[in-house]
């Protein structure tokens, strides 16, 4: 197995509404709709995913809609924001596409790095961060110029009820580096290139609740079974309690709590969003997993309408 985990798989968070959700992070931060399908725990709620143009582990931003869901509260036990990589000297770029969509937003710099921070509908905390060095011409969407797009996550910030545990279980056991510490907010690096940075704040004093704008979990990457089988069997020796293994189709995972309180997955890499669709097609249609493909129409008609970005319509 590899000693240290290879950065962010995904995030998954909660939002209110699919169309606002997919005109904001299509529309204005020209992510691909890569998937859409459904909660496999809760079928009458979609599950949107948007990334990079393949769908990259790395890359992977994804939802709950839940319509009728009050606003959570950011707090201890919760990711409480995550950030996204684009290249150097791309905030001015940013800054102009903010500014015409509406959207405000704050210029800072931490660790060296420029960025910029706003909120999305929901409330998300979203930050872009200027932390890639040399553009990859294949990250481009939405005619978004490659030297300027976001290339995927550049990291998340955890805010946790047990601050030195949370650190212990990153240094100890996930193999991540403290690199350096600044205005309460400690940051570990991972060896990826992309989704590599976890930040630690200790500036929160309330507990965090659940509902729209709130993160529900996040992923890190397992290279394939062997390695993830690997992981898990070091999270029980570490005092973790790890769900058994979960097809998830497009990944293989687990879940546990940390000390923290914050909800982990373990995700395979493979097999991958072209999984069950081509890649010149992701997110065009509703694609359901296998054993409710028989019970589509009753599915369909608890899912709410939405059109995306580049003129799919949904459910479909």
């Amino acid at each position: 197995m590899t000693n240290r985990i290879q950065g962010i798989h995904h995030v998954t968070a909660m939002c209110s509404d699919p169309q606002r959700n997919v005109n904001f992070y299509s529309g204005i931060l020209g992510l691909r709709l890569v998937k859409v399908t459904i909660n496999y725990d809760d079928p009458s709620t979609y599950h949107l995913y948007y990334g990079d143009p393949q769908g990259s582990p790395g890359t992977l931003i994804t939802f709950f809609p839940w319509p009728q869901s009050p606003q959570g509260t950011i707090g201890l036990g919760q990711a409480t924001s995550f950030s996204f990589a684009i290249p150097k000297n791309a905030s001015d770029y940013w800054i102009t596409r903010l500014s015409e969509a509406g959207v405000p937003f704050t210029t800072e710099e931490r660790f060296g790095h420029p960025l910029l921070r706003f909120q999305d509908h929901d409330g998300f905390q979203i930050e872009l961060v200027e932390s890639i060095s040399s553009p990859n011409s294949q990250v481009a969407w939405d005619n978004t110029p490659a030297e300027v797009a976001i290339h995927g996550f550049h990291g998340v910030q955890l805010a946790s009820v047990r601050p030195d545990s949370t650190e212990r279980l990153l240094t100890e056991t996930m193999g991540y580096t403290l690199e350096a510490e600044e205005n309460q907010i400690k940051l570990f690096r991972s060896p990826a290139e992309i989704g590599n940075a976890v930040e630690l704040t200790q500036s929160l004093v309330q507990i965090g609740r659940m509902g729209s704008g709130i993160v529900h979990h996040i992923a890190f990457r397992a290279e394939d079974d062997a390695d993830h089988a690997a992981w898990r069997e070091k999270f029980v020796a570490a005092g973790m309690r790890p769900t058994e293994f979960i097809d998830r189709n497009y990944f293989h995972s687990i879940y546990f709590r940390e000390p923290g309180g914050i909800l982990y997955e373990i995700a395979t890499d493979p097999p991958g969003m072209t999984y069950n669709e081509p890649i010149e097609s992701l997110g065009t249609h509703l694609v359901l997993p296998p054993w409710l493909e028989d019970d589509r129409a009753n599915v369909i008609k608890n899912l709410p309408s939405f059109e995306s970005f580049t003129g799919a319509k949904f459910p479909n």
